[in-house]
Protein backbone atom coordinates (compact mmCIF):
# COMPACT_ATOMS: atom_id res chain seq x y z
CA UNK A 1 0.00 0.00 0.00
CA UNK A 2 1.64 3.60 -1.66
CA UNK A 3 0.37 6.56 0.88
CA UNK A 4 3.08 9.69 0.45
CA UNK A 5 5.98 7.52 -0.92
CA UNK A 6 5.90 4.95 1.38
CA UNK A 7 5.03 1.34 0.57
CA UNK A 8 4.61 -1.23 3.29
CA UNK A 9 4.61 -5.14 2.04
CA UNK A 10 4.07 -7.71 4.65
CA UNK A 11 5.76 -11.65 4.71
CA UNK A 12 4.52 -14.10 7.28
CA UNK A 13 5.87 -17.37 8.38
CA UNK A 14 5.53 -19.25 11.95
CA UNK A 15 9.23 -17.29 12.88
CA UNK A 16 8.61 -14.19 11.97
CA UNK A 17 7.16 -11.15 9.97
CA UNK A 18 8.77 -9.31 7.62
CA UNK A 19 7.62 -5.82 6.89
CA UNK A 20 9.43 -4.59 3.53
CA UNK A 21 9.67 -0.60 3.85
CA UNK A 22 10.11 1.11 0.48
CA UNK A 23 10.38 5.11 0.11
CA UNK A 24 10.72 7.52 2.74
CA UNK A 25 9.76 7.38 6.55
CA UNK A 26 9.11 11.28 7.33
CA UNK A 27 6.40 13.08 9.19
CA UNK A 28 4.03 12.66 6.05
CA UNK A 29 4.68 8.84 6.08
CA UNK A 30 5.18 8.30 9.55
CA UNK A 31 1.43 7.68 10.45
CA UNK A 32 0.89 4.49 7.72
CA UNK A 33 4.20 3.52 9.04
CA UNK A 34 3.32 3.27 12.69
CA UNK A 35 -0.40 1.58 11.33
CA UNK A 36 1.45 -0.80 9.53
CA UNK A 37 3.92 -1.75 12.88
CA UNK A 38 0.94 -1.65 15.26
CA UNK A 39 -1.23 -3.78 12.65
CA UNK A 40 1.60 -6.71 12.63
CA UNK A 41 2.32 -6.38 16.47
CA UNK A 42 -1.31 -7.09 17.25
CA UNK A 43 -0.93 -10.44 16.26
CA UNK A 44 1.54 -10.79 18.55
CA UNK A 45 4.49 -12.16 16.21
CA UNK A 46 7.44 -13.94 17.46
CA UNK A 47 9.58 -11.86 15.71
CA UNK A 48 8.87 -8.41 13.53
CA UNK A 49 11.42 -7.72 11.53
CA UNK A 50 11.73 -4.16 9.43
CA UNK A 51 13.41 -4.60 5.97
CA UNK A 52 14.61 -1.56 5.50
CA UNK A 53 16.83 -1.60 2.39
CA UNK A 54 14.12 0.13 0.33
CA UNK A 55 14.38 3.31 2.77
CA UNK A 56 15.62 6.60 0.78
CA UNK A 57 14.86 8.70 3.65
CA UNK A 58 14.23 8.69 7.32
CA UNK A 59 13.47 12.19 9.34
CA UNK A 60 13.53 12.48 13.15
CA UNK A 61 10.06 11.51 13.51
CA UNK A 62 10.56 8.53 11.66
CA UNK A 63 13.63 7.66 14.15
CA UNK A 64 11.42 8.64 17.05
CA UNK A 65 8.66 5.92 15.70
CA UNK A 66 11.12 3.41 15.48
CA UNK A 67 12.30 3.98 18.93
CA UNK A 68 8.56 4.21 20.23
CA UNK A 69 7.54 0.99 18.15
CA UNK A 70 10.71 -1.33 19.29
CA UNK A 71 10.42 -0.23 23.01
CA UNK A 72 6.37 -1.30 22.65
CA UNK A 73 7.24 -4.57 21.13
CA UNK A 74 9.64 -5.44 23.43
CA UNK A 75 7.50 -5.09 26.27
CA UNK A 76 4.61 -7.37 24.76
CA UNK A 77 7.16 -10.03 23.80
CA UNK A 78 7.32 -9.18 19.77
CA UNK A 79 10.96 -7.82 19.38
CA UNK A 80 11.74 -5.83 16.32
CA UNK A 81 14.57 -6.32 13.95
CA UNK A 82 15.99 -4.20 11.73
CA UNK A 83 17.38 -5.23 8.77
CA UNK A 84 19.31 -4.56 5.39
CA UNK A 85 19.75 -0.93 7.24
CA UNK A 86 21.46 1.12 4.19
CA UNK A 87 24.99 2.49 4.97
CA UNK A 88 23.18 6.16 4.72
CA UNK A 89 20.60 5.24 7.62
CA UNK A 90 23.26 3.27 9.86
CA UNK A 91 25.33 6.28 9.80
CA UNK A 92 22.37 7.76 10.99
CA UNK A 93 21.32 5.51 13.60
CA UNK A 94 25.34 5.84 14.60
CA UNK A 95 25.55 9.21 14.73
CA UNK A 96 21.95 9.46 16.78
CA UNK A 97 22.81 6.75 19.41
CA UNK A 98 20.09 5.04 18.22
CA UNK A 99 22.15 1.54 17.32
CA UNK A 100 22.59 1.22 21.09
CA UNK A 101 19.02 1.76 21.48
CA UNK A 102 17.54 -0.70 18.71
CA UNK A 103 17.93 -3.98 17.52
CA UNK A 104 20.36 -4.16 13.66
CA UNK A 105 20.80 -7.47 12.44
CA UNK A 106 23.83 -6.63 10.44
CA UNK A 107 24.42 -7.62 7.10
CA UNK A 108 27.68 -9.28 6.06
CA UNK A 109 28.77 -8.52 2.58
CA UNK A 110 30.16 -10.98 0.41
CA UNK A 111 33.64 -10.94 -0.75
CA UNK A 112 34.29 -7.23 -3.14
CA UNK A 113 33.51 -7.67 -6.79
CA UNK A 114 36.48 -8.90 -8.67
CA UNK A 115 37.94 -10.66 -5.44
CA UNK A 116 38.80 -14.26 -5.96
CA UNK A 117 36.79 -16.54 -3.88
CA UNK A 118 38.01 -20.03 -2.15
Amino acid sequence: MERYGLTVTAARSTGETVLALRGEIDINTVGRFREAVEAELASTPPLLVLDMAGVTFCDSTGLGNLVRLSRTACAQGSPIVLSEVTAALHRVLDMTGLLTVLTVREAFPGPASGQAVG
